[in-house]
């Protein structure tokens, strides 16, 4: 959905070792049985013995501002290749909320972060504002510029964790504001005549749940018009952590 997104840190488990936390699912990957701990608040995941993790780790996306949009929350994955390891001990998951949406005219607020295991992605960058010089955030992925006093650059997006945020267009008549960057693309610029707003970023597809789901996609600008564009890739609103043992 546009402007605010509280998207998943998710985990793949498998060692000699056993956790508990959250809300635990099975799922089978290439003939192999997985138990999937999905944390829908910031809590515990306790570990004892050691286990060799593949993540995903997602922060909150960035709030919409009156013509740009939000950034999405920054990625951080070692999915497909070299596991994590870690020993028993008990992590602290914090998990990212979205960032606020706006009234008239003003910029939205930076996403929060997400952390696991010492990693952490950065929450995604506001979007910016119309008819004022309240710029986009940078952040895991960059806010959409607003189309302001003058043509606004997006905010910047956080190199490995998301891309930039397209730029408002203002040509003293029309205005047209950029999308947010997603994890995979950056958002798009404003188009005027006719005033269209820029496409969000798309996102990823990951599987890691054991179906693919797309996450981490930036939301569609706004016009003075109305018009918005969605994100090529939205992400369902949610605030989740995810694990998975054999």
């Amino acid at each position: 959905m546009i402007g605010s997104f509280r998207l998943p840190i998710s985990v793949t488990s498998e060692a000699a070792g056993s956790a508990t936390g959250g809300t635990i699912t099975q799922i089978t990957a290439d003939g192999v049985d997985y138990k999937v701990h999905t944390f829908t608040s910031s809590e515990n995941f306790v570990v004892e013995g050691s286990l060799d993790v593949e993540y995903l780790v997602v922060a909150g996306g960035g709030g919409g501002g009156s013509y740009g949009a939000g950034g999405a929350g920054g990625v951080l994955t070692n999915l497909g290749d070299t596991k994590l390891n870690i020993s028993g001990q008990t992590y602290n998951i914090a998990i990212g909320n979205g960032g606020l949406n706006t009234s008239a005219n003003s910029s939205g607020g930076n996403g929060s972060n997400s952390i696991f295991a010492g990693l952490t992605a950065i929450g995604g960058g506001a979007g910016g504002a119309g008819n004022s010089n309240e710029m986009p955030g940078d952040g895991g992925s960059g806010g959409g510029g607003g189309a302001g006093a003058t043509n606004t650059t997006g905010g910047t997006g956080v190199s490995g964790q998301g891309k930039n945020g397209g730029d408002g267009i203002n040509n003293g008549t029309s205005f047209s504001g950029g999308g947010g960057g997603g994890y995979s693309f950056i958002g798009t610029n404003g188009i005027i005549n006719p005033d269209v707003g820029g496409n969000g970023g798309g996102g990823l597809s990951t599987t890691i749940k054991g179906t693919s789901i797309s996450i981490a996609g930036g939301g569609g600008g706004g016009t003075a018009g109305g018009v918005e564009l969605v994100a090529q890739l939205l992400t369902e609103v949610v605030q989740e952590a995810v694990l998975i043992t054999e």
